[in-house]
């Protein structure tokens, strides 16, 4: 859960989170309320759609993915997506990494290129030519630790920090959240005028922010 560290901030409304096994005493609780809001977790659908089960171990890929995607330097993509970008199914599996079990053939995970050579490209991960990354394996507090601090250095030197932490309005949904996922209105803390904020409707009340009929 440090990952999700990296979006909070610091402000956000006490509201009810749609995980019953995270609560507000946790220590992650405002990072993974926020994270939420972009969709980067996903309650273990194995077991019932309300459990984060935060837990549970993250692989070296999935880790790499998710700071990537809480700095925009990567959006969550589909399969059909990727493909479409890359040219074909082929040319997506014949995708090059530096690392020889991301490589022609050994592409396991459609997000897998994309994703490691972003890493790389901005310096989250050490990526010597050859080696192995072993996406698969579960990511060690260490690692997790100087990909975390390596992200950090990135977002700082590119202004990301700031574009995350920025709320006009202070209706405690991010600048960035409002204009790139719910399209609403940064400077209007009520955007459809319902007297209800923007805030309240997204993380409180799972309304719809831009509609002024909360019922439907």
């Amino acid at each position: 859960m440090e990952c999700l560290g990296i979006l909070n901030s610091g402000n956000a409304e006490k509201g009810a989170l749609p995980y019953e096994d995270v609560l507000p005493e946790d220590p992650e609780f405002e990072s993974i309320k926020i994270a939420a809001q972009i969709g980067l977790t996903q309650g273990m659908v194995e077991n019932s759609d309300t459990k984060l089960e935060p837990q549970n171990f993250i692989r070296r890929g999935e880790g790499v993915r998710v700071l990537l995607i809480a700095i925009e330097e990567l959006k969550p993509q589909t399969c059909e997506e990727l493909i479409t970008e890359a040219g074909s199914i082929k040319n997506l599996q014949n995708s090059e990494t530096p690392f020889r079990d991301i490589s022609p053939g050994k592409i396991d995970k459609c997000w897998y290129p994309k994703t490691i050579n972003k890493a790389c490209e901005i310096g989250i991960i050490k990526c010597e030519k050859g080696s192995e990354f072993l996406p698969e394996e579960f990511l060690t507090k260490e690692e997790f630790d100087e990909w975390l601090k390596n992200t950090k250095v990135h977002a700082e030197k590119s202004g990301k920090e700031t574009l995350l932490e920025k709320d006009t309005d202070k209706d405690t949904i991010l600048d960035v959240l409002e204009t790139e996922i719910y399209k609403t209105n940064p400077e209007k803390a009520d955007t459809d005028g319902d007297k209800l904020s923007d805030g309240s409707e997204i993380l409180r009340f799972i309304t719809n922010p831009l509609d002024k009929d909360t019922d439907k």
